[in-house]
């Protein structure tokens, strides 16, 4: 038995066999159904986030532990990291301190340039208040020490995307 529409069409392998078969009204149920497409459930969009260190363990970690819940790219440098900023267009931005190159503070003041609303937090294994005056003089929002305990930065990410 099938039902579609309102309608039962009982179906066996004898009848099908031995008697002709009217297919026309079945099929016709069958393309009005195919385009009465349900509702599609609204996914709302990930926060998308960016980490930025040239400390390849450190990129691999967060990236792992957050590309469950958001939208992940990553970039081993500052300057990769002012790229991909404006490419990527993220919500948030994980930002080393210290990098070769474009070093973090850099990095913060040419993202600032072209988007002034994405949430920085610095990263920094040189955790003292000098540092995290100067990161938020340049516009970074926020900033934690290395090493550090995930769900410790997973508050911080929560805060800042707020």
């Amino acid at each position: 038995m099938l039902a579609l529409g309102g309608v039962t069409y009982k179906l066996n392998a004898d009848a099908l066999i031995t008697k002709p078969v009217h297919w026309a009204p079945f099929l016709d149920k069958i393309r009005v159904l195919l385009k009465e497409k349900p509702q599609e459930e609204v996914v709302p969009e990930r926060e998308r986030v960016l980490i930025v260190d040239d400390n390849e363990e450190t990129v691999n970690f967060l990236n792992y532990k957050l590309r469950k819940e958001y939208e992940v790219a990553t970039a081993h440098n500052g300057h990769e990291g002012v790229e991909t900023a404006e490419r990527f267009q993220p919500n948030l931005i994980l930002l080393d301190f210290m990098m070769p190159g474009l070093d973090g503070l850099a990095a913060v003041e040419k993202i600032r340039k072209h988007d002034a609303q994405v949430a920085i937090i610095i990263m920094t294994a040189f955790g003292s208040e000098e540092v995290a005056v100067e990161a938020m003089k340049r516009g970074a929002d926020d900033y934690f020490s290395k090493p550090f305990e995930y769900e410790r930065v997973k508050v911080k990410i929560v805060e800042n995307l707020e």
